[in-house]
């Protein structure tokens, strides 16, 4: 379904597109329809400056849209969006697109106008008439004004050095026009992702429940506390105490999109400690973490959900077992790594891999493609490498 909607979002894009440059490309041939006398207006298509007024603006857009404004602008390099636009801008100045487009239209019109004035051509031995009159009626068919600073030319070659404003204008309208539109593109983007993380959110919660607090692991867990309680071990209140504060943080810590990474630290060394009392000396755990900011924001059980694999995959009632985590804040980045040895009785992962897709599902959602995740089952381990940014609003 999500993919029929982007197929469908993509294909209007597209068509968008297409009818804009057809609109651009049909305003120079209404602009100039009056110029056209008698002559057809496949000759301005046909010319190379129609392509080049094209091409040009063209170039500027896409340019901006797909490098420029999402590279520069929007990493906050200022100084390199504003060259790069003065260098296009430059471009422009040079190369004038419309004033060329113009001026090439209106030499082929004066020929024309030139030819058909010249009258009926010469008999043989007769001197052909002159293309221009003679000097002392120069001055007289001369409209008033145009005289010393055309230095007597004919009209049309005069000098072509003036500003092109219409290029300029539609330089930056082109540039305008895209910030707008690559502006709006990622403002319905970040609603869209908004709107599935809502979504997403909710099915993880329900998710949590269901796989996470399994009946499984609270039999076990509630079946080994009673018997420490019976042979009255001192690990008795700890255990309960731990169990308390598992379900506490599962059942209203995880209703926000994020949580400090202290607490769902303190809920994996929980959900541990009940594990190993369940396994006895038969699992050998090691944890090691090197955390710079307690408050680092981690989406809640998102860590969890690896652990609790491990533990269910990489645990055997026959053979010991290891697992091996290790959690390194630093900056603006948290790493997060998890091994555990796969048995060949419990390699089927199908069971699992509904929970893993839907977590990161819920990555993509929260962090775009800022974060990464690398899974294997390389050399009989199952290994999790996890890396996340830090989120900001």
């Amino acid at each position: 379904m999500v993919d029929l909607q982007m197929l469908t979002q993509k294909k209007l894009s597209i068509s968008m597109h297409l009818l804009g440059w057809v609109l651009f490309m049909s305003l120079p041939i209404l602009f100039m329809s009056e110029w056209y006398r008698g002559e057809s207006m496949f000759q301005l298509v046909k010319s190379p400056y129609y392509w080049l007024f094209f091409s040009c603006y063209a170039l500027v857009f896409y340019l901006n849209t797909t490098v420029l404004f999402p590279l520069l602008f929007l990493e906050k390099k200022y100084f390199g969006y504003s060259l790069a636009l003065l260098f296009l801008f430059t471009g422009i100045l040079l190369l004038k697109p419309f004033d060329k487009l113009v001026s090439e239209k209106m030499s082929r019109q004066q020929g024309f106008e030139e030819s058909s004035a010249e009258g009926p051509r010469p008999h043989p031995g007769e001197n052909p008439p002159p293309m221009w009159p003679p000097e002392d009626r120069i001055h007289e068919d001369r409209p008033p004004g145009l005289g010393a600073e055309n230095g007597g030319k004919p009209p049309g070659r005069m000098n072509q050095r003036r500003f092109d404003i219409i290029s300029v204008f539609l330089y930056f309208f082109t540039i305008a026009l895209g910030v707008a539109l690559e502006t709006a593109k990622r403002w319905r983007l970040s609603e869209q992702r908004t709107a599935q993380a809502e979504t997403q959110r909710a099915k993880a919660e329900l998710y949590i429940l269901k796989a996470q607090i399994n009946p499984h692991f609270l039999f076990n867990t509630l079946n080994n506390i009673y018997g420490l309680s019976v042979l009255q071990h001192p690990e008795t209140p700890a255990s309960i105490l731990r169990l308390s504060n598992m379900l506490r943080y599962l059942t209203e810590e995880t209703t926000s999109d994020f949580v400090p990474l202290e607490d769902e630290l303190n809920c994996l060394n929980d959900f541990i400690a009940l594990q190993k009392l369940r396994m006895g000396k038969k699992m050998e755990v090691h944890v090691t973490t090197k955390v710079a900011d307690d408050s680092f924001p981690v989406p809640p059980l998102v860590l969890m959900t690896f652990v609790e694999n491990a533990f269910k995959f990489g645990t055997s009632n026959h053979e010991p077992a290891d697992i091996t985590i290790h959690i390194a804040q630093e900056n603006d980045s948290l790493r997060f790594f998890c091994s555990n040895k796969l048995f060949p009785n419990r390699t089927n992962l199908e069971g699992t891999q509904t929970g893993l897709d839907n977590t990161n599902k819920r990555l993509g959602f929260l962090y775009g493609d800022r974060h990464q995740l690398d899974i294997s089952t390389e050399n009989g381990h199952f290994t999790v490498l996890l890396t996340l940014p830090k989120h900001t609003v």
